[in-house]
């Protein structure tokens, strides 16, 4: 269509009328052909009432009545092709289905504009709304434009937005008329959203510019299923590829034609096309980021279980036993000068479960974090964790003793229950022969 269109257009006739091409052979006549079927193009291609004011061409108005120019133009069309068809030329003819399609084409838009004026009384006609494109047998059908209906008011939001950006580098007033609408007496369903936040800075984007939204959703669904989404990340140019193909169906329902400042559809859809690939792209990236993530969080939590599962359970008992009987209730005040500066090196949820042992806190408030924190630590590595754990509780006893004045610090062991846990306890003088009933595998005293 795009090709077609740069052939039959008006600059074309233009050039072969013009003094420099008077002396090739045959460009009065191309000029002349080219003009009727660029006529005949402009007259059943009006698919809105306005199109023919902003155009400032008689010839692309609605049609209101029966005895109107483009209807007489059609019916000459219909006696033209009748007429070459009787010449029986060899060469110099229309293929048999061109000629045939073309001459039905012209005389059933006569027939039914008649119909819809005389019969059914309608004020005027567009040509242009009649057209049996169907989508069942192509890569978007009528049922995936029908799932985006819930959809419709957030597209229409959105694509409001991307009408916008795409005005800011046309800065042209006759396709911001045809893109939206700066208000709306009667609002409908698809526009709810907008007018319902708006402050009188929104804008409604018209029909094209939704439809377009809707198809570019649709593309990228498919591109993105099993069937296609293999092929499409290894794409080195997504945003193009996406682009094209929304365009190429949007070919089969363009609403609106060339703008007064000479602007071309696919031109201006382009830009919206664009603005709109870059934020879907987006969002996909972002999408299939979470759920890596989400894997990866899966994956880890399923290790922990299974690490969990390992630890023998009499070993998990005797010292769930041990530190519950041990830890006492009281309130104890610690300067973190030095605790801190090491607590830099250590996890910070393992620097409150330590702060909350250390401090005598039940048991009961911190265990349920507590087996977590220790199941971490083997993913550090043990031995660094060990020499790490046991420094920071040293620095924590100091800075105890300076503040309370202890005369004697209590004491801290760490237990490593198996290759993958290690255990820290708060132990008192009195305590410290338990403890070593305990740490039957390995202990570090601190």
């Amino acid at each position: 269509m795009k090709l077609v269109l740069k052939v039959f257009n008006s600059f074309t006739v233009a050039a072969l009328n013009s003094s420099k091409a008077a002396e090739l052979q045959h460009a009065k006549s191309t000029a002349n052909f080219i003009s009727t079927v660029l006529m005949w193009w402009r007259i059943v291609n009006v698919k809105t009432p306005e199109k023919g004011r902003r155009l400032r061409d008689d010839f692309q108005e609605p049609i209101k009545t029966v005895c109107c120019p483009q209807l007489d133009f059609l019916h000459k069309v219909v006696s033209w092709l009748d007429y070459w068809k009787s010449l029986k030329h060899d060469t110099g003819h229309l293929t048999h289905e061109t000629h045939n399609a073309l001459r039905h084409t012209s005389l059933a838009l006569i027939q039914v504009a008649s119909y819809c004026l005389n019969e059914l009384g309608f004020k005027y006609v567009l040509l242009g709304k009649f057209q049996s494109d169907s989508l069942e047998d192509r890569f978007v059908t009528e049922e995936d434009i029908a799932a985006k209906q819930h959809t419709l008011p957030a597209t229409t939001y959105v694509a409001g937005y991307w009408a916008h950006a795409a005005l800011k580098k046309l800065t042209c007033e006759f396709c911001t008329e045809n893109l939206v609408v700066e208000s709306k007496t009667l609002t409908v369903k698809a526009d709810e959203l907008i007018a319902s936040i708006t402050r009188g800075g929104l804008k409604f984007p018209e029909a094209v510019v939704v439809n377009a939204i809707l198809m570019m959703n649709i593309v990228i669904e498919k591109l993105t299923s099993e069937e296609h989404a293999a092929k499409f990340y290894a794409c080195e140019k997504q945003k193009e590829l996406l682009v094209s193909m929304t365009t190429l169906f949007l070919e089969w329902c363009e609403d609106f034609d060339v703008c007064g400042n000479g602007h071309l559809p696919h031109v201006v859809m382009g830009y919206i096309l664009s603005a709109a690939a870059n934020t879907l792209l987006n969002n996909l990236c972002k999408r299939e980021n979470n759920k890596l993530s989400e894997a990866k969080a899966v994956k880890r939590k399923l290790k922990t279980l299974q690490m969990r599962k390992s630890l023998p359970k009499d070993v998990v008992k005797e010292v769930d036993d041990f530190i519950g009987s041990q830890i006492r209730e009281t309130e104890r005040r610690v300067c973190f000068d030095e605790a801190a500066e090491m607590g830099k090196f250590l996890p910070g949820d393992l620097v409150k479960v330590v702060d909350d042992i250390y401090n005598y806190k039940t048991w009961d408030t911190v265990k349920c974090n507590f087996r977590e924190i220790l199941l971490l630590m083997c993913e550090v590595g043990f031995q660094t964790m060990e020499r790490l754990v046991s420094d920071f509780l040293r620095s924590k006893i100091r800075e105890a003793e300076k503040r309370d004045c202890c005369t004697q610090a209590p004491e801290v062991i760490i237990i490593c229950g198996n290759a993958h846990t290690l255990i820290v306890i708060p132990l008192h003088s009195e305590d410290v022969a338990i403890a070593h009933k305990i740490k039957s595998q390995s202990a570090l005293t601190g």
